[in-house]
C-alpha cells in the first residue's frame, strides 16, 4: 500500500518539475549566437547569463607574392571560442580566444633572386592564439525601418598568446551590428567595422551581409557574403553558407562552410583563404540569479 501511494507522488512531482521547466523555456526567448555566420548579431546576452560559443574550423589556403602562389597553408582552430557575459539588458562583456594548429608546404621562396632550387620547407606550429577582450552595447531596437543595431569593441591583448601567434602592440577593432527582421522567416544582418591586424601598417576595413531564415522552431539556415577591405591592396571577398539547430532555447548546434571569390592583382605578400569548413555548439546558463 505504502508503493502504491508513493508512486504517484513521484509521478506528481515530475509532472510539475518538466512543467517549471517547460514554463521557463516560454518565457525565455531562444538564444542568439555570434556563430557560425561572420556577422555578429545585434542581440545582448541576458543579464547574469553565461553565453558560450566554441567551434572547430578547418581553412585551406595559399600564400601570394606577385600574382604567384609560393606555399599552400592549413589551418585548423581545435577549438576557437567566446565568451559573451550580459551585464543588463544593454550591455554584455565578451572574451575570446582559440588553440590554433597552423600548418603549411613553402615551395618556392619568391624573395630569393639567386634562381637557386630550395627544397620544399615544411612547418607545423600548435598554439594558443591571443586573447581579445571586448563588450557589446545596444543602440536601437528594431522599428520599421529603423534596423536593431548595436556596437562592439574589441582589442587584442598582446602577451597572452603563444610566441609563434602573439602580437607586439593591442590592436583594436569597432563593429556595427544590424539586423531586420523581412518576415516571419526571414532576417537580415549584416556589419561594418574596421581594425588593425598584426602585420599589417595600416588599417584593414571589412563588411558582412547575412541573410538568415527560420526553417522551423528548431532549425535554422544562412547564407552569407563578406569581405576585407585592407588599405593596402584590393579587397578579398568570400561566401559562406550554414545550418543551425535548436536542442532546447539554450543549447545550439551549427555547421558551416565557405569559399573565397576574389583573386586580387597585387604584388603585396598576402595570405588568401581558398576554403572552410567548421562545427560548433553553443550554449548559454545563468551565473547571477535573478532578482524575483
Amino acid at each position: 500500500m505504502q508503493q502504491r501511494r508513493i508512486a504517484p507522488f513521484i509521478v506528481f512531482i515530475i509532472t510539475l518539475i518538466l512543467s517549471s521547466t517547460s514554463l521557463q523555456a516560454q518565457q525565455r526567448e531562444p538564444l542568439v549566437t555570434d556563430r557560425p555566420d561572420q556577422t555578429e548579431s545585434a542581440s545582448i546576452v541576458p543579464a547574469g547569463w553565461l553565453q558560450v560559443e566554441a567551434g572547430v574550423t578547418y581553412e585551406e589556403g595559399t600564400l601570394r607574392y606577385q600574382g604567384r602562389d609560393y606555399a599552400n597553408t592549413w589551418t585548423t582552430q581545435l577549438p576557437g571560442f567566446l565568451l559573451r557575459f550580459g551585464i543588463n539588458e544593454n550591455f554584455e562583456l565578451r572574451l575570446g580566444g582559440a588553440v590554433t594548429r597552423d600548418k603549411g608546404t613553402v615551395f618556392d621562396f619568391p624573395q630569393d633572386r639567386s634562381h637557386a632550387e630550395w627544397p620544399d620547407y615544411l612547418y607545423d606550429t600548435l598554439g594558443v592564439e591571443p586573447f581579445s577582450l571586448g563588450m557589446k552595447a545596444a543602440l536601437t531596437e528594431e522599428n520599421g525601418i529603423i534596423p536593431q543595431s548595436a556596437v562592439l569593441v574589441h582589442v587584442g591583448l598582446p602577451g597572452t598568446g603563444s610566441e609563434y601567434f602573439d602580437m607586439e602592440y593591442l590592436l583594436p577593432e569597432i563593429r556595427l551590428a544590424f539586423a531586420h527582421t523581412l518576415s516571419d522567416v526571414f532576417s537580415l544582418g549584416y556589419n561594418l567595422g574596421v581594425a588593425w591586424a598584426a602585420g599589417h601598417d595600416s588599417h584593414i576595413g571589412y563588411y558582412s551581409l547575412a541573410l538568415g531564415a527560420g526553417i522551423t522552431e528548431s532549425l535554422g539556415a544562412y547564407a552569407e557574403v563578406y569581405g576585407d577591405l585592407p588599405a593596402d591592396m584590393p579587397g578579398l571577398h568570400r561566401a559562406d553558407a550554414g545550418v543551425t539547430y535548436l536542442l532546447t532555447p539554450d543549447l545550439q548546434l551549427d555547421l558551416s562552410a565557405g569559399m573565397a571569390l576574389s583573386e586580387p592583382v597585387t604584388d603585396v605578400p598576402h595570405a588568401r583563404m581558398a576554403n572552410f569548413a567548421g562545427v560548433g555548439v553553443s550554449w548559454r546558463f545563468p551565473l547571477v540569479p535573478s532578482k524575483p
